[in-house]
C-alpha cells in the first residue's frame, strides 16, 4: 500500500499525507539503499511486507500488517490483536490471554514485541533458570578439582593452590544475553506491565555479570534438550541486538528498527493452526512446515541444486498435499489475475517432484476474494489440481465467536482441496477421504 509523503520541517499527518523532514529520507537512503524496508519515490512510501517499528531520530514509524483495505485507524485494535494471535503460532508467543486490552491501550508495535518477550522470558525464568558447569581457574587455600602444577611456583603464594575445577553457575552466556537485552528494553518501553516483567527478569538474573553483548555472540550459545525451550527467546534477542540503536557518525542521529517479515508470520500461522486443529484435516494427516522436498536438479557429479522446500507439506497415507502461502495480495487488474508466473512454475515443480494430487497457493483476503481452480499436466498423463484461494483476516481472531467463524472458513478451504485431491489421486475412491465437522 502506497502512502503519499511530502517534505517538511516537522513530522505530521494532514489529510492522509505524511510529512517528514528531508533528513529522514537521507538517513533512510543510507540505511536502506536496496529499499528492502520501504519502496520509495519522491512522493510515496511503501512498506515491503514487514511489520514492526523503525525510529530515525525523533521520527518513529510503525508498520502494521495490512489486514483491512481502508479505515485502518478504526481497526487498529483488531489489527494488533490479530497480529498477537498470529504470533502465538510462531516463535513469539504471547502468554497472556487478555488480548482485548490492546483495544484500550495506546500500544505500538515495539511495545507489543517487548511485552510478548518480557512476559514469556519472565514466566520461563521463574520456572526454570539456566545453569551450566563452567571451567574456573582460581588460587585457593584448599584443593578443588585439579592442581595446576605448572603455576605452583610463586614462593610468595605457596599458601594458595592454583586449581582448575568445574562450577555449576548461573553466570552463563545465555543469561548474560538475556540480562543485557532486558536492560536495553527497559529503556525502550513505556508500558508499565512490560517494565514489571523486565524488572522481575533482572531480579532473577541479579547474580549474572552485566556485560555488553552483540548479535553475533548469540550464535555461540549451545542449547541442549533441557534448554531448548529458551531457543525462541534467544532468536528474538539476536534480532533485537542486530537492530539495536545505531548512531550515524556523520549526523549523530540514532536509528532503531525491529522488523519481522510478515510472509513468515502468515506461513507459520497457517501451518500452526492446521497442526493444532486436527478436525481441519483427514484422519492420519501430518503437517510439516518448510518440508525438505529434495532438489529440482543436480550437477553431473550428483550434487543436488535448486532446493525445493514447500511452506506446508501435509502428508497422508493416500492423499498428500502441498500449500504455499503468499502474503502479498495479487493485483486482479493485471494479467492472470495477478498471480506471479514464477509462483506457478514453483508449484509445478513441487507437484512434479513430490507427486501430490493437489497443491494450493493461499493468500490473505482483505476484501478481494480469490477462488481459482487450475490443473497441471505431467508426463504419463498424470494430473494435479492447483487451487488458488484467499482467507479472510478481518475477523477479530481474539474473539472466540469470530475465531470459530475463521476456522470454519479455513475448514471449507481445506475441504475444497481434499475434494479436488480425491478426484486427481490414484486411490480407491470407494474409501472417501473426509474432513470431520
Amino acid at each position: 500500500m502506497e502512502y503519499p509523503v511530502t517534505i517538511g520541517s516537522h513530522p505530521k499527518i494532514t489529510d492522509g499525507v505524511l510529512t517528514l523532514p528531508q533528513e529522514f529520507f537521507d538517513i533512510l537512503d543510507e540505511c536502506d539503499p536496496k529499499q528492502q524496508i520501504f519502496a520509495r519515490t519522491t512522493k510515496t512510501l511503501t512498506p515491503i511486507n514487514m511489520v514492526g517499528v523503525i525510529r530515525i531520530g525523533d521520527v518513529t514509524i510503525q508498520i502494521l500488517p495490512k489486514l483491512f483495505r481502508d479505515h485502518l485507524n478504526e481497526h487498529k485494535g483488531t489489527i494488533f490483536r490479530n497480529l498477537a494471535v498470529m504470533l502465538s503460532y510462531t516463535n513469539l508467543k504471547p502468554l497472556s490471554s487478555d488480548l482485548t486490552s490492546m483495544d484500550q491501550e495506546d500500544i505500538d508495535m515495539l511495545e507489543l514485541f517487548l511485552r510478548i518477550f518480557s512476559e514469556q522470558l519472565h514466566h520461563l525464568l521463574f520456572r526454570c533458570q539456566h545453569r551450566q558447569y563452567l571451567n574456573r581457574d582460581e588460587h585457593l587455600k584448599f584443593i578443588k578439582g585439579r592442581i595446576q602444577v605448572n603455576k605452583y611456583w610463586n614462593p610468595a603464594q605457596l599458601e594458595r593452590i592454583p586449581c582448575t575445577f568445574k562450577e555449576l553457575t548461573q553466570d552463563t552466556l545465555l543469561n548474560r544475553i538475556f540480562k543485557f537485552c532486558a536492560t536495553l528494553m527497559s529503556r525502550h518501553t513505556q508500558n508499565e506491565e512490560t517494565k514489571e516483567h523486565l524488572k522481575g527478569i533482572l531480579q532473577i538474573l541479579e547474580p549474572v555479570t552485566y556485560t555488553h553483548v552483540t548479535s553475533s555472540e548469540t550464535r555461540f550459545v549451545i542449547l541442549d534438550r533441557l534448554t531448548e525451550q529458551f531457543a525462541p527467546l534467544l532468536r528474538f534477542c539476536e534480532i533485537y541486538l542486530r537492530h539495536s540503536t545505531i548512531t550515524l557518525q556523520a549526523s549523530q542521529v540514532e536509528i532503531f528498527s525491529l522488523l519481522i517479515p510478515m510472509e513468515r508470520v502468515f506461513e507459520q500461522f497457517i501451518s500452526g493452526v492446521l497442526s493444532e486443529q486436527s478436525h481441519l484435516l483427514p484422519e492420519g494427516a501430518t503437517v510439516y512446515s518448510q518440508y525438505p522436498g529434495g532438489h529440482l536438479a543436480q550437477t553431473l557429479d550428483g550434487r543436488g541444486i535448486f532446493e525445493l522446500r514447500p511452506d506446508i507439506f501435509i502428508d497422508h497415507p493416500r492423499i498428500p498435499v502441498i500449500i504455499d502461502t503468499k502474503y502479498k495480495m495479487p493485483k486482479k487488474s493485471s494479467s492472470n489475475s495477478g498471480i506471479k508466473q514464477s509462483d506457478i512454475y514453483q508449484m509445478f515443480g513441487y507437484g512434479a517432484k513430490k507427486n501430490v494430487p493437489a497443491l494450493m497457493l493461499l493468500y490473505p483476503d482483505i476484501g478481494e476474494k480469490i477462488d481459482i481452480d487450475l490443473e497441471f499436466s505431467y508426463d504419463n498423463c498424470r494430473l494435479s489440481a492447483l487451487l488458488i484461494r484467499s482467507i479472510t483476516l478481518t475477523y477479530d481472531l481474539a474473539d472466540p465467536v469470530q475465531w470459530e467463524m475463521w476456522l470454519e472458513e479455513l475448514r471449507g478451504i481445506m475441504h475444497d482441496m481434499y475434494d479436488r485431491a480425491s478426484h486427481y489421486a490414484q486411490v480407491d475412491t470407494s474409501i472417501p477421504v473426509q474432513i470431520h465437522v
